[in-house]
């Protein structure tokens, strides 16, 4: 169900200057997440359509199975966490970031590590030989927790992983089927909402306090057979994010229509920034956290992963 916006509060931009451009269908799939809200945002008030794109946008279980589904040809470009895209980078398998999703930053914490309201753990240490669920193994949520353990003086050697789907793990926490889970809004407000967890402490400030956590991903082959295609999506979602930077009230009931959250769930949520600009040094710390906690196997220059039109 799609939420219809006034255009007329968006800026004027150098993409509604272009003379009409040839329309083109771009099948997307992205998590129910915050940082899915600029395209939201792009294909109900008409950004994308100005810019000659009609886009399809698809629910993804998870930024692996959204990967999966680009390299198979089924989406054009997804959104997933970066650390998908290095793992993919070091095994050599010719994946691209084309535009940043969501930006994280320790002054707006919101990926919280939650225990159920009747857990005993209470520490990091209290963690030690526990289940965590992730939704992707060897994703970020695996880094997070792990940094967030090692630097509360937990040993980070002691957990167990276990890959379970966002949207499904609060009730599988309440249940007690792991022990503990990250959450990132606006699935993390909605399940804080019930009071039926406590927040251990924003384990992606473990690692850093500042950094890219997730982008929009295509294959290299698809960007060098669409260019202005994907020069056209990279413009028309940074206009659409720094609008939605600054215009949360005109997201949230995207966001309510794509993620099934009540809205006044998400009216109260911590919100996160949406990346404008690619930079490298906003992800090469996630790199070092992915090559510390073994998720990589080494390291490199991030803007090995960036394609040339998009970052700076």
């Amino acid at each position: 169900m799609a939420v219809a916006l006034a255009v007329s509060a968006f800026p004027f931009t150098a993409v509604e200057a272009q003379s009409p451009a040839p329309l083109v269908t771009l099948h997307l799939a992205a998590t129910p997440d915050d940082d899915v809200g600029p395209v939201l945002y792009a294909q109900s008030a008409g950004l994308f359509a100005r810019a000659g794109l009609t886009v399809v946008l698809d629910r993804a279980p998870s930024g692996t199975v959204a990967i999966s589904g680009v390299l198979a040809g089924s989406y054009d470009i997804v959104k997933s966490s970066l650390v998908n895209l290095m793992s993919a980078h070091v095994k050599g398998i010719p994946l691209t970031l084309i535009a940043p999703a969501g930006m994280y930053d320790d002054a707006t914490p919101f990926a919280q590590l939650l225990v159920a309201r009747d857990s005993t753990i209470h520490t990091a240490k209290d963690l030690e030989g526990k289940l965590l669920a992730v939704p992707g193994l060897h994703d970020i949520g695996q880094v997070a927790d792990s940094a967030w353990v090692e630097q509360h003086g937990g040993d980070v050697k002691s957990l167990h992983f276990i890959e379970f789907p966002m949207s499904a793990s609060p009730a599988a926490l309440d249940e007690h089927r792991f022990d503990a889970v990250t959450i990132v809004g606006p699935a993390m407000d909605a399940a804080m909402a019930t009071g039926k967890y406590r927040a251990l402490g924003p384990s992606f400030s473990a690692i850093a306090p500042h950094f890219l956590f997730s982008g929009w991903i295509a294959t290299q082959d698809w960007v060098a057979k669409h260019p202005d295609v994907a020069r056209r999506f990279v413009r028309v979602l940074a206009d659409a994010s720094a609008y939605g930077n600054v215009h949360h009230a005109e997201i949230e009931p995207l966001l309510a229509a794509f993620t099934g959250i009540p809205l006044d769930v998400l009216r109260k949520m911590t919100r996160g920034v949406y990346g404008t600009v690619l930079a490298p040094a906003d992800v090469q710390p996630l790199i070092a956290a992915a090559v510390k906690y073994q998720m990589i196997d080494a390291s490199f220059p991030a803007q090995e992963l960036m394609t040339t039109a998009s970052s700076r």
